[in-house]
């Protein structure tokens, strides 16, 4: 089926969009800002795949992608947004795919593929939360997160990690702890690193494997 074209970044405010799976695909034009947003209490994403600006159809390989120029975070949970949920979503070929500035709760059998960033916690994200047989592929970073974000627990079990830059790069936190779980990914094609914490990060790494 052809996807449905969005001319701007849709905000979600408190309310849920789903899908009908791999053949419900949004497709956005817009260089920079977002596509979807999740904002309010409970916004929730599930069963669609949302495609970015640096490909023309749906990618299998990286040769169908364009990232020059593309500055557009996929979906954005916003600042002062809480409980957002993904649920079996895909987002690709966008600058990141799925950004965080507010409270993700979950996001569960979801994939982040051909972008520079798969995930990015970024200041404003409060709140712990959970990634559950997640799929990050072809991203220069997989799970990234800032120094100055408020995430202080943060899990991702089960999932694979495949020809990614950095799978999981976490600098050093500028106060107090986070505490990171990874159990269950498999790392396949690490270009440069697996895992990397910095200071004030403590990380528990469980039944993970690694091919080279």
């Amino acid at each position: 089926p052809a996807p449905y074209l969005l001319g701007s970044g849709l905000v979600l405010n408190g309310v849920a969009m789903i899908g009908e799976g791999a053949g419900s695909i949004l497709k956005t034009s817009v260089a920079a800002g977002f596509g979807l947003q999740l904002a309010g209490v409970s916004p929730m994403l599930r069963d669609l795949r949302l495609l970015g600006p640096a490909a023309t159809a749906w990618p299998g390989s990286p040769a169908e992608v364009d990232l020059e120029g593309v500055a557009l975070d996929g979906v954005a949970v916003a600042l002062g947004a809480s409980d957002a949920v993904l649920e079996n979503v895909e987002i690709a070929g966008c600058h990141t795919a799925l950004a965080v500035e507010g409270h993700l709760r979950a996001a569960v059998g979801s994939a982040f593929l051909f972008s520079r960033n798969g995930v990015e916690i970024r200041d404003g994200a409060t709140g712990a939360g959970i990634m559950e047989r997640i799929r990050f592929h072809a991203c220069s970073k997989g799970l990234f997160a800032d120094g100055v974000s408020a995430v202080r627990q943060f899990a991702v079990r089960g999932g694979i990690v495949s020809a990614c830059g950095q799978a999981v790069h976490l600098p050093a936190v500028s106060n107090g702890w986070r505490c990171i779980e990874l159990s269950d990914i498999r790392f396949v094609d690490t270009f440069d690193l697996a895992i990397r914490a910095g200071a004030r990060n403590s990380l528990a790494v469980r039944s993970c494997h690694l091919d080279d």
